[in-house]
């Protein structure tokens, strides 16, 4: 075998190797992914960053975000959680804002716009200029000269 060879096969062993454990894990795990992405989506005291999810499950968010997309129910589970949390962010902004409540301490609307701009594609804040008929900006430069002063 030469190094090409033994360089190949050693690349498909490794990612035999990550797809079994991909697999042991996600069998290991999912029972308490699901609890954890349900809890996320009804209490505002749990939290999915790395440290929580490490603490929590005792794998890496990026690869509890791994399990997720190639599990079709954790898929749905997770989307249907980051709807329910976008609604009661707005409901609680909304309170706020109107007066109704005093859950909007200092900073925490800030927190709030932060989370509806990471998950809420109606929140997402974008401008973009174009031409005529879409196509690119003209610009025109005028001096000072040319418009007669």
């Amino acid at each position: 075998m030469d190094e090409g060879e033994k360089k190949e096969y050693a690349a498909r062993l490794n990612a035999a190797v990550k797809e079994v454990r991909l697999q042991w894990v996600t069998e290991a795990k999912h029972d308490e992914i699901r609890a954890l992405i349900e809890e996320w989506s009804l209490n505002e005291g749990v939290v999915l960053t790395g440290a929580a999810v490490r603490d929590r499950l005792g794998i890496s968010r990026a690869f509890m975000f791994q399990i997720v997309e190639t599990c079709p129910d954790l898929k749905a589970l997770y989307k249907r959680a980051v709807i329910a949390k976008i609604e009661c962010v707005k409901v609680d902004l909304l309170m706020s804002a109107a007066g109704e409540t005093e859950t909007m301490e200092k900073g925490r609307a800030y927190q709030t716009e932060f989370f509806l701009r990471g998950y809420d594609p109606e929140y997402i804040r974008r401008v973009e200029s174009t031409g005529k008929d879409g196509g690119p900006v003209q610009v025109e430069f005028i001096t000072a000269s040319a418009a007669g002063e």
